[in-house]
């Protein structure tokens, strides 16, 4: 496969997608014996099974976006999931940055499909979904035009886990401070769970072609690195005034500075290889804002109804600690 070539590697959820799409190539003539056949349309796609069940891998020579145009005739997102996909090589910074990004929410995606009961893998695809919002946010504060779709779809995604994850919370919580589960509790996940994959199944691979058209196009972006720098330089300098007068017992107050610091968290942490400096600054700012949604969690726990009154204390107590830590902690520059 050379430099230019594209590939993406599909498996459909139902046989019926996967055979009507396999009935389609069937009647184009194959033109390399190794490949089940090509698409229509201008984009010359060959098409290769899997040992795997109703998988499919598409290459093609042709440019990207012909490929993604030509697919979509023939392919419901919702119906399969993406597994992997290449594109061409790029030293583009924002290019580079972009697909990585990308790589990360489908590889969380397809794990959350292959292990739905672990809350593990729908932390992963929070935490890979909040990180590629924090790419697409700074990017628009850098001007780059073309984001809004894939924005919004992002923000539909994290959005629709909140629940499950704001769940999964609590339950690790009552199994620290080792009170019993509500069967109320445990009821709301499986739902909330069905709730979370029929999401997956709606939005993740969209995104996953949304994204990968806008890939297609090539964006570059002049001295990106060093803007995104400067864009995170001036924001810890807000950041960290906020900080210095935060009030401890302002839960709206606490929620928003820690958005804040999610998205400082990220720039930093994708810049911070042989920089030092930008080390101990993402090292602080993630404790902080680590640190503050434990309060944020166990403020939340302490109230529930029902607690038993040892526990309720207990949990006090330790959210006061959290609280004297947090006043010690400051943001490293």
């Amino acid at each position: 496969m050379n430099e230019s070539s594209f590939s993406m590697t599909l498996q459909f959820h139902q046989s019926v997608d996967y055979r009507r799409l396999i009935s389609h190539i069937r009647r184009i003539p194959s033109l390399h014996a190794p490949f089940l056949g090509v698409l229509q349309g201008q984009a010359r796609i060959y098409v290769r099974r899997s040992l795997a069940k109703r998988k499919l891998t598409f290459i093609s020579n042709s440019s990207t976006s012909d490929v993604l145009f030509d697919l979509h005739q023939h392919i419901n997102p919702q119906t399969m999931i993406i597994h992997d996909f290449s594109t061409r090589n790029s030293s583009d910074p924002f290019n580079i940055e972009f697909d990585r990004s990308l790589h990360a929410c489908i590889n969380a995606g397809v794990s959350c499909f292959d292990n739905p009961d672990d809350p593990e893998t729908f932390h992963c695809l929070r935490l890979d979904i909040r990180a590629f919002r924090s790419f697409l946010k700074i990017s628009k504060k850098l001007n780059v035009a073309g984001l809004d779709e894939l924005r919004s779809i992002t923000r539909k995604i994290a959005k629709a886990t909140n629940s499950l994850r704001d769940a999964d919370v609590q339950i690790a919580l009552y199994e620290k401070f080792r009170e019993p589960l509500p069967a109320a509790l445990l009821q709301a996940r499986i739902r909330l769970l069905k709730d979370a994959m029929k999401m997956l199944l709606d939005s993740v691979f969209e995104m996953g072609f949304i994204a990968l058209r806008i890939s297609a196009t090539g964006k570059t972006i002049d001295h990106f690195d060093q803007k995104v720098l400067h864009y995170l330089s001036v924001q810890t300098n807000k950041a960290t005034k906020r900080w210095r007068i935060i009030d401890l017992l302002d839960d709206l107050a606490i929620h928003s500075l820690r958005i804040k610091m999610k998205l400082l968290s990220y720039g930093y942490n994708q810049r911070k290889e042989n920089d030092e400096h930008i080390m101990e600054t993402a090292k602080s700012i993630k404790a902080i804002q680590s640190r503050l949604g434990d309060v944020r969690d166990l403020r939340a726990f302490y109230r529930l109804p029902g607690l038993d009154p040892e526990t309720r204390f207990r949990a006090v107590q330790k959210l006061s600690s959290l609280e004297r830590e947090l006043e010690k902690m400051e943001i490293m520059r």
